[in-house]
């Protein structure tokens, strides 16, 4: 089983890191940001170090769970035993930016459309009151529509 990131690590060289924290390297809720973060910057940007991160590193860890019927977690002990929920539309959403095939990444990000909720006020992950799920788990579908874009720079 490949490692999901983890929230916090020390690079040593190069070639060689170790988790760090105060948890002891676990997988959660920082760590969940960095395909969206990664890939922004080959979306942007076209950043080749951000190709080689995804293509090496996250989409391999996307896929395997893919393949297997899974959904992903947010969180995981250093072990990659889950420690929150197994499907998560966070987690879900987010890694769907690892991917580079646009059926993939659909399949992904349709397990966190069954997770919305239609409430009073408006559509939601789960629970209105998850800010921190409902402010980023929109982004890739931003991004399917073609409505992620960098910001506007004044003077260019």
């Amino acid at each position: 089983s490949l490692p999901q990131p983890r929230d916090w690590v020390r690079w040593w060289s190069s070639n060689r890191w170790s988790p760090e924290g105060p948890d002891g390297g676990r997988s959660s809720w920082d760590a969940v940001r960095v395909p969206w973060r990664v890939a922004t910057d080959l979306m942007w940007f076209d950043e080749p170090r951000a190709r080689r991160v995804l293509s090496r590193c996250l989409e391999p860890f996307v896929r395997q769970h893919i393949q297997a019927g899974e959904g992903l977690a947010v969180e995981r002990s250093l072990s990659g035993g889950v420690l929150g929920a197994d499907d998560h539309p966070l987690a879900n959403a987010l890694f769907a930016f690892a991917l580079s095939e646009p059926r993939q990444r659909d399949q992904l990000l349709a397990r966190g459309q069954r997770q919305l909720v239609i409430g009073p006020d408006g559509l939601y992950f789960g629970d209105a009151d998850r800010y921190y799920v409902n402010s980023l788990a929109y982004l890739p579908f931003l991004a399917r529509a073609g409505r992620y874009q960098p910001p506007a720079v004044p003077g260019r």
